[in-house]
């Protein structure tokens, strides 16, 4: 299939974007073998690019006409490898972003598709893809999901590593992911919403029973996405707002951490579970069922 995308110049500026086509393979090729830039370059000046189109080339939500790929940013120190394997399911190109360091992994992946997205279809296949990627164990950075996301153009910083590479799975199945998700709306509507059952005090018993046996987490050891998982089965699974689901893991969790959290990085967490996961509300609060 041949792919479309937009590029800007500079970052400061979302209109005047140029349309451009290309294919995956050359795109792997142009990938593979990026420009080098200083270690001081800032990324302001490196451009932008994405693989949609905008009406009159505008960056911007309203203006996005189609997506040709599905792109997002893994953090949380999943490293390059671990994301490659993960991806192998799928055809993708996954390479370092300009902040990626050996010690601070900064992923992105692009994958492609079997046919183009609509501006209507693009968030309902980027939540699809986002779950996916969790369900593997990588951490999705929740702002990508706006399809108008435009992405600093790949380099090689002197002295620090790049690494690309293409994995030759099967391309995204765009009608499967819309009809699975139609199948799941109508699932979700002929079910009564379970926190309208159980009160904010059971919740919040439930969760901190929850929290006292999860194992706190580690640096080094996927830490990072026991923390995401934790915060999503206490915002999505038990339906807990945002502001006391951060209270409960900060007092009574985060201490058994190596190391402990900041509070601005756990709250982050918190947040990016309450926004990017696709739990259903209330999943773990099933009467049949018990947080333990």
């Amino acid at each position: 299939m041949k792919i479309y995308g937009t590029a800007w110049k500079s970052c400061k500026e979302p209109k005047g974007g140029i349309e451009f086509t290309t294919t995956s393979a050359a795109l792997a090729r142009k990938f593979a073998s990026p420009r080098e830039v200083s270690a001081s370059t800032p990324k302001t000046n490196l451009g932008l690019w994405t693989l949609a189109t905008f009406t009159d080339g505008h960056r911007c939500r309203e203006a996005m006409q189609a997506a040709y790929g599905l792109i997002a940013d893994i953090d949380g120190g999943s490293t390059f490898d671990e994301a490659r394997a993960a991806l192998a399911p799928w055809h993708a190109l996954i390479h370092t972003s300009p902040s990626h360091t050996v010690t601070e992994p900064r992923l992105r992946v692009i994958l492609f598709l079997a046919r183009p997205l609509s501006h209507d279809e693009f968030p309902i296949a980027w939540a699809w893809m986002a779950e996916r990627f969790r369900n593997a164990g990588l951490v999705v950075d929740p702002a990508a999901k706006d399809g108008s996301r435009g992405w600093f153009v790949p380099v090689r910083r002197a002295g620090s590593e790049y690494r690309c590479a293409e994995t030759t799975g099967a391309e995204l199945d765009v009608n499967g992911i819309l009809a699975e998700a139609r199948a799941s709306a109508r699932r979700a509507a002929a079910t009564p919403s379970a926190p309208s059952a159980v009160s904010l005090i059971d919740r919040l018993e439930r969760a901190k029973k929850y929290v006292d046996k999860a194992d706190g987490a580690i640096s080094g050891s996927r830490g990072h996405d026991t923390t995401f998982v934790l915060c999503t089965k206490l915002v999505k699974g038990l339906a807990l707002p945002v502001d006391i689901a951060f209270d409960l893991l900060w007092h009574r969790w985060n201490p058994r951490c190596s190391p402990p959290w900041d509070e601005k990085s756990l709250r982050r967490k918190v947040f990016q579970a309450a926004e990017a996961s696709t739990m259903p509300e209330g999943a773990m609060l099933d009467r049949g069922r018990r947080a333990s």
